[in-house]
């Protein structure tokens, strides 16, 4: 968990303002003490002004608290010294940065606190470069979101103190195994089916008796025939798996934008490549991210067309666990091909093992 100053109180932050003029118009805030005492806060500042048209949308339900507010010199001067000495937790730098501004404004001076920003804190920890609203993080934690009450303050910084407490009682270990098990709930698996134009074609059943995992990297090209743009297969890798190791790891790749490019070479080592890709996902699950899913469909209407023979495959989704890989590294395992597709597996093992 992250550090802070063991001997200051703890100022949990969430506002609402107008973003022209910047004005405040809600503060709340729930003070945890040095003594372990709470104290809570939840204070309205009137802009004098119009409120931008999708602000007011947001803070509608408080519009009659908003108009009876402080004028913002005097909220400013309230939350400038309930901050003073204090350890600021928001979420997002928004909250630190909009209230630093305004105490400038008005008092030619800076907020007296440390800043802790736990959206900030959340990707470090995480190893994500996702944003997470706070209504997800909080879900994640188990705890309860009425999403009727959410950009409320008040509630919103009611739901930053539970993460916190929740936070709290987990080690760094823990959450990167509780990441994998949340974002395991949505794996989704589908079928890729056979379309009115390939039907043709040959279907082999790739679904009902699966034997292992397939792993595979899908690249297409803008190659220029006959003044007509077309997307050229370059580059297939595939790393075919079960749960007891790797099986076969191969790569297909051709320079389809070289000035002395052959089309008739290279339809000859597509399929050479295609039947290859046929017989190492025969009987196996694809995993692939949900981004390479329109490029599944091409590689198989490319079996289709070519080969006469289309895949029907089970598909797995396996998006948002690539940047959880190191907690799982094999050292001798870096220096191999298609590392990228050998971190896909390892993660989809440790997912499974996990809900096991």
């Amino acid at each position: 968990m992250f550090k802070f100053n063991q001997n200051k109180d703890l100022v949990f932050v969430d506002i609402e303002a107008n973003d022209f003029p910047k004005k405040i118009l809600q503060f709340a805030a729930i003070k945890q003490k040095s003594d372990g005492s709470i104290d809570k806060k939840n204070w309205f500042g009137n802009p004098k002004c119009k409120i931008t048209p999708h602000i007011f949308r947001i803070v509608a339900k408080n519009i009659s608290q908003i108009e009876k507010g402080m004028n913002q010199i005097r909220i400013v001067e309230k939350i400038k010294k309930y901050l003073n000495n204090t350890v600021l937790i928001s979420y997002g730098q928004f909250d630190y940065v909009f209230l630093n501004d305004r105490v400038k404004q008005y008092f030619k001076t800076k907020l007296n606190v440390e800043f802790i920003d736990l959206q900030d804190e959340w990707k470090r920890i995480a190893m994500t470069k996702e944003v997470w609203a706070l209504n997800k993080l909080a879900s994640f934690f188990g705890i309860n979101v009425d999403k009727e009450k959410l950009h409320d303050a008040s509630y919103d910084v009611s739901l930053l103190y539970q993460i916190f407490v929740a936070w709290q009682k987990v080690d760094n270990e823990k959450i990167t195994k509780m990441i994998y098990k949340f974002n395991a709930n949505k794996i989704r698996s589908t079928s890729l089916k056979q379309n009115k134009t390939n039907q043709k074609a040959i279907t082999m059943n790739n679904i009902d008796d699966q034997s292992g995992f397939c792993f595979i990297k899908i690249k297409f090209d803008d190659y220029l025939k006959n003044d007509t743009k077309e997307k050229l297969l370059s580059r297939l890798d595939v790393l075919e798996t079960s749960f007891n190791g790797i099986n076969r790891n191969w790569s297909f790749s051709y320079d389809v934008n070289e000035n002395n490019f052959d089309f008739d070479d290279y339809i000859d080592q597509l399929k050479r490549a295609l039947k290859k890709y046929i017989i190492s996902i025969r009987n196996k699950k694809i995993i692939i991210g949900e981004s390479s899913f329109h490029k599944l469909v091409k590689i198989n209407n490319l079996c289709a067309f070519y080969l006469q023979l289309f895949p029907l495959n089970l598909i797995m989704f396996t998006n948002g666990y690539k940047n959880l890989y190191s907690k799982i590294n094999v050292e001798n395992e870096r220096f191999m091909e298609n590392l990228e597709l050998i971190k896909n597996w390892k993660v989809f093992l440790y997912i499974y093992n996990e809900l096991d």
